[in-house]
């Protein structure tokens, strides 16, 4: 909700005016047409005759516990004014103004109050439809529900998605916020008519004061029906795509895993598990002495806890701050890990500091947990629920925020509690916006809101040229303005608890967001450890690790190191479902699949992959249908992921492949080759074999007629060359994707070959490289004395990798320590320098005789390189890591013994 519009409303208009209001607006498959008179806006969508009747906005006024008749509308007159506007008494005036934002029309209604008495309202626009009998379901905004003769309604604000929808097999219409709107209180709801008609609307409350004007944004969409809400999801975040994705411009490793405590505090091995497990952030708990001061002010160090400080907080000041600076700076430098400095988003603080400094921050919602007298945020103190947004204490958090920013060397913040939805009511409330009203303690903000304000503001704060970074643990049941705001978030919850589908909710509000999960096994819920066998010990892991993995792929969520440390099956799918989540969860999967089975997609168009399983006791064979225009033009040919070749069979524009689904084992596949016309194509088997220095695609190809075939790249490849049954194939770039015309009859083979845009050497030359022999090193590093602090840091990164192999995974362990030396001496030796304006790619390895030689024009491209690397030395020094839990490593240990 905005007093004046916002940035975002002002880029929705045209040359920087409103469309006129004779103007019909079409976005999608909706068309919305305002006329004067009592029937204000007509509505239709192509997709199915007869089920969208009409549009309208709803009114209701929250004094009166009454409906607002709007009465006639007026047509606008000239270009800045509404659509339409209404007087609907006098002292209110209301107008709406109507645009297409990508596949959404956005309706921002504005209420004027020229009276003096505050308005509270109630608002928003509702869809007239006329669905066919026993052939709609509804979206609550949480769970599906069948219409009935009763109306319904869902007013969960602490987990509902911000759209509501209805759909039939042919086409799904929804009613919602627009995604970055702040408003306390929203209303999902379905009213059902006599004649089986029902008016899909979304509402909110506001409240108008005298002489004030302010303004709630909803959207309206008209998608397909095939996959019911899915379908609005994909126009909505496709319509609103910044809302849906991290933020461009901070730092990527917030995109990645966690790294689960590796790196808070740094153990021995830190550098390598995090490395290893994909851990690129930290979760950097509680660094702070007292909640509420996350700086560690002088002036508010000292005080009584109700409970004993632990170590590091009983620390003098200057210690304790050392002791932080330390910690954060290894973190980062020494792990290479993204670090975000814990706040419980800034809605906790210590009782006496609260009530001393911040009363006017108070939260007193008699429906919500404002006091927390038992261990919380430090553990030692009590906390107070605050609003962290137009207080005092809002204030100060901005200024403590920007503080940690410029002293710490973090990524971003990790915001705790960010899903609340407590309703405030102290002495700043007259001049917040978002705010609503209800019968119980009158007008009110939501948490939400402030919230919201807070990530908006770290993501103005700046370090090392990029802006900070917000991930954020919102619960399923968190608000949507805060999974909106986050760049990711976690799910404290691990795939199996409570239910199998908690998760999606979370999913649906984040978008194409990464998400990870939390905690760990917790396999004292399932076996007494004193008393199971190891072996019954060990098959709960593997049903567990399974179902993860199963469930990772199914909604898009990376497991942490407390998943992954040890576990063997787990590690080895990590990579593919990071390089999934990376790709980002994709509503629509586009994929026609027989029950049991289920698939979901990631990415589109030829950056799609497809997982696909099933949950039963036996292997499934089917087919799978994947629907090529929901990917782009033409049709897709996929290949697995693991190397093995799939049969394509194109029909009638899908593509079907024959899979075998096996029991606990998931199927992944990606899009390869794009095939235009798709009717020039019958049947293709494809297989792409991928090294870490080059990948071959080879296909042979059936069809009829001409055509033009656009290949995916893998990722650090380029393609180097391709043939045609034998014949050199004529490539060109278009768009940045290769493309090349070929004629299609019986059995064509096709191979394309792709080389890194690295490694200038094979796999066997760089994993054949002589580092380390039987007697210890073998392979000096060489970097000059005077060698800038990346080319030191990347010298580092080599050393570690070997020192925690041959220390920690190889046995019996030893101390292997690559020398670093300022110049190349005799034997083998790896040099790593920057050449700032090198020609050609920003950076390339290679290997001449003895010689290992890292270059990169940056030290930005220097940090990448040497990951990509690292990575390829895994292919030969792989590891699982070890298992964290010594009980449970020691029943292991006697697997198949006892």
């Amino acid at each position: 909700m905005t007093r004046t519009l916002s940035r975002l409303t002002l880029l929705l208009t045209l040359g920087g005016l409103w469309v006129t209001a004779a103007t019909t607006y079409q976005a999608g498959r909706l068309t919305i047409e305002p006329r004067a008179g009592d029937a204000a806006l007509t509505a239709r969508t192509d997709l199915a005759p007869g089920l969208l009747r009409g549009a309208r906005l709803t009114l209701f006024d929250g004094r009166r516990q009454a409906a607002l008749p709007l009465g006639p509308a007026r047509l606008g007159e000239g270009p800045a004014d509404a659509a339409l506007a209404w007087t609907p008494e006098p002292g209110l005036e209301v107008d709406l103004r109507l645009q297409a934002v990508g596949s959404c029309l956005l309706w921002e209604v504005r209420c004027r109050n020229r009276g003096e008495e505050s308005r509270w309202l109630e608002l928003g626009p509702a869809l007239d439809l006329q669905p066919p009998a026993g052939q709609a379901q509804w979206f609550d905004g949480w769970d599906d529900k069948a219409l009935s003769d009763a109306d319904q309604s869902s007013v969960r604000m602490a987990g509902n998605m911000p759209l509501t929808a209805l759909w039939t097999p042919d086409a799904c219409l929804a009613v919602g916020l627009e995604p970055t709107e702040l408003i306390s209180w929203f209303r999902h709801s379905v009213a059902m008519g006599a004649d089986g008609s029902v008016a899909l609307s979304c509402t909110a409350r506001c409240v108008v004061d005298p002489g004030t004007e302010e303004s709630v944004r909803f959207v309206t969409l008209a998608a397909l029906g095939e996959w019911g809400k899915l379908e609005a999801f994909d126009a909505y975040y496709a319509s609103f795509p910044e809302c849906f994705r991290a933020h461009p411009e901070v730092d990527p490793r917030a995109s990645l895993g966690s790294s689960q405590y590796r790196a808070w505090p740094t153990g021995p091995w830190s550098p390598e598990i995090c490395r290893r497990l994909y851990g690129g952030w930290e979760w950097c708990y509680a660094p702070f002495k007292r909640t509420g001061d996350i700086v560690g002010r002088p002036e508010l160090w000292d005080y009584t806890p109700v409970r004993p400080f632990g170590t590091r907080p009983a620390l003098p000041r200057d210690e304790y701050l050392a002791w932080r600076e330390k910690a954060f700076t290894d973190g980062a430098e020494r792990c290479g890990v993204a670090m975000m400095f814990y706040i419980p988003a800034q809605v906790w603080c210590e009782e006496q500091l609260a009530r001393e400094r911040y009363a006017d921050a108070l939260v007193t919602d008699p429906r919500a947990k404002t006091y927390f007298s038992t261990p919380w945020v430090t553990g030692h103190d009590n906390e107070l629920l605050v609003f962290p947004h137009a207080t005092s204490f809002g204030d100060q958090s901005r200024r403590d925020l920007a503080d940690i920013a410029e002293a710490l060397p973090i990524a971003g913040f990790a915001f705790d509690t960010a899903g609340g939805v407590a309703r405030y009511t102290g002495p700043a409330l007259p001049r917040l916006e978002g705010r609503a009203w209800d019968d119980e303690v009158g007008v009110y903000c939501s948490e939400l809101v402030a919230i919201a304000k807070v990530m908006d503001y770290v993501h103005t704060l700046r370090r090392d040229g990029r802006r900070l970074a917000v991930v954020s643990n919102p619960m399923a049941t968190g608000s949507y303005a805060s999974c909106v705001r986050s760049d990711s978030a976690m799910l404290e919850r691990n795939p199996w608890q409570h239910s199998r589908t908690e998760s999606d909710r979370l999913r649906w509000k984040l978008g194409h967001k990464t998400m990870v999960w939390w905690e760990g096994y917790e396999v004292g819920d399932f076996v007494d450890l004193a008393t199971v066998k190891p072996d019954d010990l060990a098959a709960v892991y593997e049903g567990l690790a399974d179902f993860t993995i199963l469930q990772s792929l199914r909604v898009g969520a990376i497991p942490p190191t407390n998943f992954t440390q040890g576990i063997a099956r787990l590690v080895r799918w990590l990579p593919a479902i990071v390089d999934c989540v990376q790709a980002g969860w994709e509503p629509v999967p586009a994929v026609r699949l027989p029950a049991p089975a289920w698939a979901s997609r990631y990415g589109r168009g030829l950056e799609t992959r497809l997982a696909l399983a099933q949950e039963t006791g036996a292997d499934l064979d089917l087919e799978a249908e994947v629907v090529n225009q929901r990917l782009g033009t033409g049709a897709m040919l996929f290949a697995h992921t693991d190397g093995r070749a799939q049969v394509n069979r194109v029909r009638d524009g899908s593509t079907l492949l024959p899979l075998r689904l096996a029991v606990r084992t998931p199927v992944l596949l990606r899009a390869m080759v794009a095939v235009e016309p798709a009717s020039a194509i019958s049947t293709a088997e494809v297989t792409l074999r991928q090294e870490a220095t080059r990948a071959v695609l080879q296909a042979t190809l059936t069809g009829a007629g001409t055509a033009r075939l656009r290949f995916a790249t893998p990722a650090g490849m380029r393609l180097s060359a391709a043939t045609w049954s034998g014949q050199p194939l004529a490539l060109q770039i278009r768009d940045g994707v290769p493309e090349a015309e070929l004629s299609l009859g019986e059995a064509g083979r096709l191979e394309v070959a792709f080389t890194s845009d690295l490694f200038e050497l094979s796999d066997e030359a760089l994993l054949g490289f002589p580092f380390v022999g039987p007697d210890g090193a073998t392979a000096a590093l060489v970097v000059p004395a005077d060698a800038p602090a990346a080319v030191q840091r990347a010298a580092a990164r080599l050393q570690e990798y070997f020192r925690y192999w041959h220390g920690r995974i190889e046995k019996p362990a030893r101390e292997v320590l690559l020398p670093i030396q300022p110049e190349v001496a005799a034997g083998a030796a790896v040099s790593i320098a920057l050449v700032p304006g090198r020609p050609g790619r920003p950076a390339v390895v290679r290997r001449e005789g003895d010689r290992l030689s890292v270059e990169a024009d940056s030290a930005v491209a220097l940090e990448a390189a040497m990951d990509r690397l690292l990575r390829a030395l895994d292919r030969r020094w792989w590891t699982s890591e070890i298992f964290g839990q010594t009980a449970v490593r020691d029943r292991l240990a006697a697997y198949g013994r006892e």
